[in-house]
């Protein structure tokens, strides 16, 4: 299988912490690696829908990086700027060489 790994990302997990004063849940995102990975469109690979009276633009994609055991599906990918939730996955490919998601990037 030929991986290129040739952009940088990073990869970030929800941190949940209760707020001191009302209690209620305060979500921030924060960083488990930054690595080498491989992103390719998923085709066709634009998706629009509306939601809310929202539009809502998908585009789904397939991530690779080096194969690793401390991803999940509740994380996410940021890459030049963009952010991407996983989908699904991860999935070891070529003898646990590599690691592979889905992931989608949102826009409205």
């Amino acid at each position: 299988m030929n991986v290129t790994l040739d952009k940088r990302c990073r990869v970030e997990y929800k941190a949940v912490t209760q707020d001191s004063v009302y209690g209620t849940e305060t979500i921030t995102w924060a960083l488990l690696a930054v690595t080498w990975c491989e992103i390719q469109d998923v085709l066709p690979s634009r998706a629009e829908s509306t939601e809310s009276q929202l539009n809502i633009s998908k585009n789904p994609a397939r991530w690779r990086a080096r194969y690793r055991t401390d991803l999940d599906s509740s994380m996410r990918i940021v890459i030049d700027g963009a952010i991407y939730q996983i989908i699904s996955g991860p999935a070891s490919i070529d003898r646990k060489k590599y690691i592979e998601c889905m992931i989608e990037e949102y826009s409205s």
